[in-house]
């Protein structure tokens, strides 16, 4: 499989400081199952998006890159707590530092594009 490939590009837009890369088509566009699973795998792996080939997927794939309204609840909750405190704090047993500020900000970013 190519995933060690696509987890390298991951990794090498990251330390670069780029933006999440974008995963590919996925050639299915009748079987929406097949679309969501597609996405979801490339959002846990950290894709920023993906490329649709059919107007049908466009819609599915969107709802899919967004943060969940737990995600965005709880990345509001982290900014808002390392405003209060400059230095490393925590939320809900969970240490809150630069990389952690890093991603309820991207959370932010991404629901507020959405």
């Amino acid at each position: 499989m190519l995933n060690q490939a696509r987890y390298q590009i991951i990794l090498q837009s990251r330390l670069a400081g780029l933006a999440a890369p974008i995963e590919t088509v996925h050639p299915e566009f009748r079987d929406m199952g097949v679309i969501q699973r597609a996405a979801r795998r490339a959002v846990e792996m950290g894709f920023g998006g993906m490329l649709c080939i059919h107007p049908s997927q466009v819609t599915l794939v969107n709802d899919t890159f967004l943060p969940t309204a737990d995600q965005l609840a709880w990345a509001k909750r982290v900014i808002a707590a390392a405003e209060q405190d400059a230095g490393a704090g925590q939320i809900d047993g969970q240490m809150i530092d630069a990389p952690v500020m890093a991603r309820a900000r991207r959370l932010v970013a991404s629901a507020d594009r959405g």
